[in-house]
């Protein structure tokens, strides 16, 4: 895969301060899918934070498309490559209504107004919002509201976008429909996503998961390489997916699964595979 962002040796602190990141090596492929996970005051969203400029790094490098971070010259450029969608909706809204939000963006770019009002529908319409493009803002749900806030980023057509806990602040029906929004921009316009998250059964939707404390990365890989460091993961207090958690009481009990299970499927499989064969006494 072609690299995108490359962060390189950083280190972290604010002025006068203890260091917040140490040791940080990470790369984030084009139309990759990231989570990165960790609880809170682990540095999570401080390194976010890096990959779009709106910190520097202390020590070491942050590029994206091979611009470094800390050239001034290069910020707004980095930044519509780099596009962020915070934790409150309400801290991005800038506009009365949904399409004078989405709007605000590409306006911003000083494209044609052809232009804008291309990629404000087309961008609605790849969320889900567009039968929502001329009601106010302050009567939507908070899902309807983040996925404005994702519409918006989408709009300046980023090659990645970062959420910084997306979720968070949502009933358990708006979390679905917009980690369903987020999948599919990644799967259908491949803008390579970093999901940052403390949720277990988020971490795992993703091709690659970081996982942090302390400010430092603890494990990165795919899922199962991951989630197939029990002991580890347990040792730094992660909980770990309902799916893996009943695979590691199994294999306590003498059934021979497979390490690293988090998908369902997967588990049901392997399941019916042992039991089939008499290998669980």
């Amino acid at each position: 895969m072609e690299k995108l962002i490359d962060i390189n040796n950083v280190n972290f602190k604010y002025n006068d301060g203890n260091y917040i990141l140490s040791d940080i090596n990470l790369i984030i492929n084009r139309g990759e899918f990231v989570s990165l996970l960790g609880s809170n005051g682990s540095g999570k969203s401080t390194l976010s934070k890096l990959c779009n400029a709106m910190l520097m790094p202390t020590h070491g490098s942050v590029t994206v498309d091979g611009l470094n971070t800390i050239d001034n010259k290069e910020k707004y450029n980095i930044r519509c490559k780099v596009g962020l969608v915070q934790q409150n909706p309400d801290n991005q809204i800038v506009a009365a209504t949904v399409e004078e939000d989405v709007a605000f963006g590409p306006e911003n770019l000083q494209l044609s107004p052809e232009e804008i009002r291309k990629r404000v529908d087309d961008s609605l319409k790849s969320v889900g919002m567009y039968k929502y493009k001329d009601s106010s803002i302050y009567k939507l749900s908070g899902g309807e509201k983040q996925k404005v806030a994702i519409s918006g980023i989408v709009a300046m057509q980023p090659e990645c976008i970062i959420l910084d806990e997306p979720t968070s602040m949502l009933d358990p029906k708006s979390r679905k429909d917009v980690l369903d929004t987020i999948i599919k921009l990644n799967k259908e316009q491949k803008i390579a996503i970093i999901l940052v998250t403390h949720y277990m059964d988020e971490a795992v939707l993703a091709d690659k998961v970081v996982m942090m404390d302390k400010g430092r990365i603890l494990i990165q890989g795919t899922p199962k390489e991951v989630f197939s460091n029990v002991e580890l993961l347990k040792e730094h207090k992660f909980t770990l997916p309902e799916v893996t958690e009943l695979t590691e009481i199994l294999r306590n009990n003498r059934c021979d699964l497979p390490r690293g299970i988090y998908d369902e499927d997967e588990f049901i499989l392997s399941l019916k595979s042992i039991v089939g064969g008499r290998e669980c006494l």
